[in-house]
């Protein structure tokens, strides 16, 4: 009977000993705990700014595209109207020379009306 006893104080012994190393434990990996779980709310976090940063990468990719073409397009404007200005300019230029001649035919016919009289 004795050794029954002294197997049941050692059970109840060892119960709380394996009690009181349980409370020693959960109160060690509580700080882990909740790094864990800051941790996860940052990846979390990140992951979601992470989504936002590519569909703002791909927003901007979309819209280089699209300043590339009207680009491209004003470039085609820009040396299609300075061609036009061009041609205009040399127009510009032929009707200043027929201008500068018929000044010079009118004023060799003044003179030669005032030689006449």
């Amino acid at each position: 009977m004795d050794l029954i006893l002294q197997i049941g104080a050692l059970c109840v012994a060892l119960t709380g000993i394996w009690g009181l190393f349980s409370k020693l434990q959960s109160r060690m990996l509580e700080p882990f705990q909740r790094s864990l779980e800051n941790n996860q709310k940052i990846l979390e976090e990140n992951q979601s700014t992470m989504r936002l940063l590519e569909a703002t990468t791909q927003t901007l990719a979309f819209e280089l595209k699209e300043n590339q073409h009207r680009w491209e397009d004003s470039f085609a404007d820009r040396k299609d109207l300075r061609t036009k200005y061009d041609k205009l300019a040399d127009k510009v230029e032929v009707n200043q020379d027929k201008l500068i001649i018929h000044d010079e035919q009118i004023k060799t016919l003044f003179k030669l009306k005032e030689d006449k009289k």
